[in-house]
Protein backbone atom coordinates (compact mmCIF):
# COMPACT_ATOMS: atom_id res chain seq x y z
CA UNK A 1 0.00 0.00 0.00
CA UNK A 2 2.67 2.54 0.99
CA UNK A 3 4.78 1.50 -1.99
CA UNK A 4 2.14 2.81 -4.38
CA UNK A 5 1.84 6.06 -2.40
CA UNK A 6 5.55 6.83 -2.77
CA UNK A 7 5.62 5.76 -6.43
CA UNK A 8 2.65 8.02 -7.18
CA UNK A 9 4.33 10.90 -5.35
CA UNK A 10 7.46 10.33 -7.43
CA UNK A 11 5.44 10.40 -10.64
CA UNK A 12 3.84 13.64 -9.52
CA UNK A 13 7.28 15.19 -8.91
CA UNK A 14 8.41 14.14 -12.37
CA UNK A 15 5.46 15.75 -14.14
CA UNK A 16 6.57 17.82 -17.13
CA UNK A 17 4.97 20.95 -15.65
CA UNK A 18 6.81 20.59 -12.35
CA UNK A 19 10.44 21.61 -11.94
CA UNK A 20 12.34 20.99 -8.75
CA UNK A 21 15.23 19.22 -7.05
CA UNK A 22 13.68 15.76 -7.27
CA UNK A 23 13.16 16.13 -11.01
CA UNK A 24 16.77 17.29 -11.32
CA UNK A 25 17.83 14.19 -9.37
CA UNK A 26 15.81 11.99 -11.75
CA UNK A 27 17.36 13.65 -14.82
CA UNK A 28 20.81 13.26 -13.30
CA UNK A 29 20.26 9.53 -12.79
CA UNK A 30 18.87 8.98 -16.28
CA UNK A 31 21.24 11.15 -18.30
CA UNK A 32 24.51 11.18 -16.35
CA UNK A 33 24.39 7.83 -14.57
CA UNK A 34 22.67 6.02 -17.48
CA UNK A 35 20.02 4.46 -15.27
CA UNK A 36 16.84 3.11 -16.78
CA UNK A 37 13.87 5.46 -16.28
CA UNK A 38 12.05 2.97 -14.03
CA UNK A 39 15.14 2.66 -11.81
CA UNK A 40 15.41 6.44 -11.55
CA UNK A 41 11.70 6.71 -10.66
CA UNK A 42 12.20 4.13 -7.92
CA UNK A 43 15.20 6.08 -6.62
CA UNK A 44 13.08 9.24 -6.41
CA UNK A 45 10.36 7.28 -4.59
CA UNK A 46 12.97 5.98 -2.11
CA UNK A 47 14.22 9.55 -1.57
CA UNK A 48 10.66 10.69 -0.79
CA UNK A 49 10.25 7.73 1.58
CA UNK A 50 13.49 8.67 3.35
CA UNK A 51 12.30 12.27 3.77
CA UNK A 52 8.98 10.99 5.13
CA UNK A 53 10.62 8.63 7.62
CA UNK A 54 12.98 11.34 8.84
CA UNK A 55 10.12 13.76 9.31
CA UNK A 56 8.02 11.22 11.21
CA UNK A 57 10.92 10.21 13.46
CA UNK A 58 11.98 13.75 14.30
CA UNK A 59 8.48 15.11 14.78
CA UNK A 60 9.56 18.39 13.19
CA UNK A 61 7.93 20.12 10.27
CA UNK A 62 9.56 19.21 6.94
CA UNK A 63 11.66 21.96 5.39
CA UNK A 64 12.85 21.25 1.86
CA UNK A 65 15.25 24.20 1.82
CA UNK A 66 17.91 22.27 3.70
CA UNK A 67 17.57 19.34 1.30
CA UNK A 68 18.05 21.37 -1.88
CA UNK A 69 21.82 21.48 -1.50
CA UNK A 70 21.98 17.69 -1.23
CA UNK A 71 19.85 17.33 -4.36
CA UNK A 72 21.58 19.98 -6.45
CA UNK A 73 22.30 17.89 -9.54
CA UNK A 74 23.05 19.63 -12.81
CA UNK A 75 22.39 17.62 -15.94
CA UNK A 76 22.71 19.94 -18.90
Amino acid sequence: MMKSVFKTAALSCLNEHHDGPLKNYYNFLVHKKSRAPFQARHAVARKIAAFTLGTLKSGKEFDFKGKETKLNYKVF
